[in-house]
C-alpha cells in the first residue's frame, strides 16, 4: 500500500514539473522518479529502524530501473538500506551499468552519424 502511495506521488510530481515549468516530460519524469527513489531509500532504511515491515527489493529497483539511478544510487550510499546483500548489489549494479551503456550508444550516435 505504501508503495502504491509512492508511485502515485511519483507521476503528480512529474505532471507537476511538465506543466508548472514546462519541463519535457521525459526530464519531468527522471527528476521525480529520483527524488521519490531518493526518499524511498531513505524510507526504507527508516522502516528497518523502527522493526517496520521494509519496502521490497524489487520496489527499489525498479525505481532505479525506470530512471532513478541518481537518485537511488545517492540513497544507497547516504541510507546504506542494503548494502550487506550481494544479490541486491548486483542487480543494482547491472541495472546502473546497463543504463551507462545505453545513454553511451545513445550520446554516440547523436554526435557520431
Amino acid at each position: 500500500k505504501r508503495m502504491r502511495i509512492v508511485q502515485i506521488f511519483t507521476v503528480l510530481a512529474a505532471a507537476g514539473l511538465w506543466s508548472g515549468l514546462r519541463m519535457h516530460p521525459a526530464i519531468a519524469w527522471l527528476v521525480a522518479a529520483n527524488v521519490f527513489g531518493f526518499i524511498l531509500y531513505g524510507c526504507d532504511k527508516f522502516f528497518a529502524k523502527r522493526g517496520w515491515r521494509r519496502v521490497s527489493e524489487a520496489d527499489l529497483l525498479l525505481y532505479t530501473l525506470l530512471g532513478g539511478t541518481v537518485g537511488t544510487w545517492l540513497g544507497l550510499r547516504a541510507f546504506r538500506p542494503k548494502t550487506r546483500k550481494p544479490s541486491f548489489l548486483r542487480s543494482f549494479g547491472i541495472i546502473a551499468f546497463s543504463q551507462i551503456g545505453l545513454v553511451a550508444v545513445w550520446l554516440g550516435w547523436m554526435f557520431f552519424r
